[in-house]
């Protein structure tokens, strides 16, 4: 009941009118646990990667190409989300990119990178992640096909920018219907 929450959680009644002021903590935490969200997956890919170079086994390639699938998938379901909630201009600022783990305390603080560049890498991440992805069927992790709707929507989304990813989505999205064994309902 929204009207319970006027005169005691203002920032959060105001939210719920879509409008919210910048200096919201909601907002604000949204923004840190985004960045957080970004960079834990980078730090798992990167430690899923180090672990692969230096001491994995031909029996555990499988595994750590699934559980570098998944961490890529995070990365661009995080990225996704912050640009939903933070985009405002087609050609403004996107979102900081975590692609590697910093090494000292100078880097730690990201720049912020344009829309396009933002979507770019999240495409990229979802492009890498699908054959990473493909034969895996827990219902309760990422798989291919949900990485494939993801990356359709993103294409779908960045229109505005890449118009060309127009016929790649239509593509994706005919690939998900046809082939996922997915239904929308249940007759």
């Amino acid at each position: 009941h929204t009207t319970n929450t006027y005169g005691s959680y203002d920032e959060r009644g105001t939210s719920m009118d879509n409008y919210t002021d910048l200096n919201s903590r909601y907002t604000t935490q949204m923004y840190v646990d985004i960045c957080k969200w970004a960079n834990l997956s980078t730090t798992s890919v990167e430690a899923i990667e180090y672990y692969e170079e230096k001491f994995a086994t031909t029996d555990e390639q499988d595994e750590l190409k699934y559980m570098l699938g998944q961490a890529l998938f995070n990365r661009a379901l995080a990225y996704w989300h912050a640009q939903i909630f933070f985009e405002i201009e087609p050609d403004g600022w996107g979102f900081p990119i975590f692609d590697k783990v910093t090494g000292d305390l100078g880097t730690m603080k990201r720049a912020r990178a344009t829309v396009a560049d933002t979507w770019e890498f999240v495409i990229k991440d979802l492009e890498t992640t699908i054959p990473l992805l493909t034969g895996y069927h827990d219902h309760y992790r990422a798989s291919e096909w949900a990485a494939k709707g993801l990356l359709a929507k993103v294409y779908m989304q960045s229109l505005y920018i890449f118009p060309e990813n127009k016929a790649k989505a239509k593509t994706l999205m005919e690939d998900i219907i046809n082939n996922s064994g997915k239904v929308l309902a249940l007759p």
